[in-house]
């Protein structure tokens, strides 16, 4: 059995999943911009890369969706986890990222309706998409490794009479 999917059936995944829940929320709920008191250092951190000629594509605002990308990796990943990739990739994928989706709406619903001092945003919602989609991509490529197959459907595994999807 895949590491991934041992790591799905431990006792620690319902502490890890209710921890990293929790975190999200205060972040994503929290009254006002959790950057806030960073915000003057990242400006600062980002000029000194720029002026050294490093990744002068980083802006302020990239670095907030790199973040939100990030922040909901975890999310996909979990969700992978738990359920595991018997069904296929994609399908690992997909259930993923529409958990990845769905938080996120929740999320920026309440930020727009209920947070007098954020704003939602469906940017937000695609760059934690992402992350989420990202996550379980890791897990579901991760197992198929682990069971010696491709993540991937290829040529070469219907050239064999193969699939990689188990039924």
């Amino acid at each position: 059995m895949a590491a991934v999917t041992q790591f799905a059936q431990a006792g620690a995944r319902r502490e890890i999943a209710v921890a990293y829940g929790a975190a999200v929320v205060l972040v994503a709920w929290w009254p006002s911009r959790v950057d806030r008191p960073y915000g003057e250092g990242l400006h600062q951190a980002l000029s000194v890369l720029h002026a050294a000629g490093i990744a002068g594509w980083l802006d302020y605002a990239a670095t907030e969706r790199l973040a939100n990308v990030v922040l909901f990796l975890p999310v996909g990943w979990l969700v992978a986890a738990f359920l595991g990739t018997r069904r296929g990739w994609a399908e690992t994928i997909l259930a993923g990222t529409a958990a990845g989706v769905a938080l996120s709406l929740v999320l920026e619903f309440v930020q727009s309706a209920l947070l007098t001092d954020r704003v939602g945003s469906i940017a937000d919602v695609l760059a934690n998409a992402c992350g989420a989609a990202v996550g379980a991509a890791l897990v579901a490529v991760s197992d198929a490794r682990a069971r010696g197959r491709s993540a991937m459907p290829s040529g070469a595994a219907g050239a064999r009479g193969g699939s990689s999807r188990r039924r």
